[in-house]
């Protein structure tokens, strides 16, 4: 059998696996998640046979089912608290956690690779103090205290960039050139606290990387010949560093995409981390069952996408049948 097919295969069984336990916990919380989608007026009569009609007192093993066929067809339920289909909410909110993700995780590996190339290359010691530095800084302080800091100092004291928010209010009769300077103005703090706190993990692992490929011996041969430092990097350490960029890129951007929780909720931003939060908090159990699939879904699908891609830029890598 084919290795991506068996890949495949490994995952819809983990999701199926997931699917079970993350629907055994939600049923096992105290309360009832129809409730807050019935009037407070209406009768016990009444809300008995609503529940009955919902399938609220099957065995658990009977509404199991009944969802598993539902999410099949992407029927994710509806939402109590935002009174909407749940498939409709997670698409809009995750249109502006990629958006954001995409952009932070561009210019973490940007920044991240140039840094780290500049340290193994030139052997800075000030650079390698600095960004040993950062890296005790993010690993002791969490994201949240970096936020707070930020939007102190840039949007409080110095009133540059607006604190919270995707975009500011009444702009309807603005340009589009205007609403994009807003909507970007907005972008910049978050963007920069997902950046900060993500640039000393990437610079440790590719660090490491860039430092063990340029002990090699065929890194003796191209300095004897006379290349520079630069070229050595830019055509061959970073090229041969490829898998490990892969690796990081996709344990990072699952982490975004899955939604930065504490990030979106500090800066009050419309996206998939902000929903995760708000959907526990006001117990929406369908919306909490589904938003844990999707993220699961996440995991399992970066992971595939890493393995075809790596065979994509190392021919070596050959995946047997």
């Amino acid at each position: 059998m084919n290795y991506y097919l068996k890949r495949i295969i490994s995952a819809i069984f983990m999701m199926f696996l997931i699917s079970i336990i993350v629907f055994v916990l939600i049923n096992l919380i105290p309360g009832n998640p129809y409730l807050n989608m019935i009037s407070p007026s209406t009768s016990k009569e009444e809300v008995q046979r609503l529940l009955e009609n919902i399938g609220y007192f099957d065995p658990i093993h009977i509404k199991y089912i009944k969802w598993i066929k539902r999410v099949m067809i992407l029927d994710l339920g509806y939402s109590s608290y935002y009174g909407d289909k749940i498939i409709n909410i997670i698409f809009d909110k995750f249109k502006y956690t990629f958006f954001l993700g995409s952009i932070s995780i561009i210019i973490t590996l940007i920044i991240s690779t140039v840094l780290s190339g500049i340290c193994v290359i030139k052997k800075n010691k000030l650079l390698n103090r600095f960004i040993d530095a950062l890296f005790i800084i993010t690993t002791s302080m969490p994201s949240f205290f970096i936020a707070m800091i930020v939007i102190k100092l840039f949007a409080w004291d110095l009133k540059l960039l607006p604190a919270t928010g995707s975009q500011s209010l009444f702009l309807e009769d603005s340009s589009i050139f205007n609403i994009f300077v807003d909507r970007l103005s907005h972008l910049i703090l978050p963007v920069f606290v997902l950046v900060f706190m993500s640039i000393p993990n990437f610079i440790k692992y590719l660090k490491k990387e860039f430092e063990d490929i340029s002990k090699m011996d065929f890194i003796r041969v191209l300095k004897a010949k006379g290349l520079s430092d630069f070229e050595i990097f830019s055509k061959h350490v970073s090229k041969n560093a490829i898998i490990p960029i892969i690796t990081i890129t996709s344990l990072e951007l699952t982490y975004f995409l899955g939604g930065t929780l504490i990030t979106e909720t500090i800066f009050v931003l419309p996206g998939i981390g902000r929903l995760n939060f708000e959907a526990f908090i006001n117990r929406d159990y369908y919306l909490i069952m589904a938003l844990l699939l999707f993220n699961s879904f996440l995991v399992v699908f970066l992971s595939l996408c890493s393995d075809f891609l790596y065979s994509i830029f190392d021919p070596r890598i050959k995946y047997d049948d």
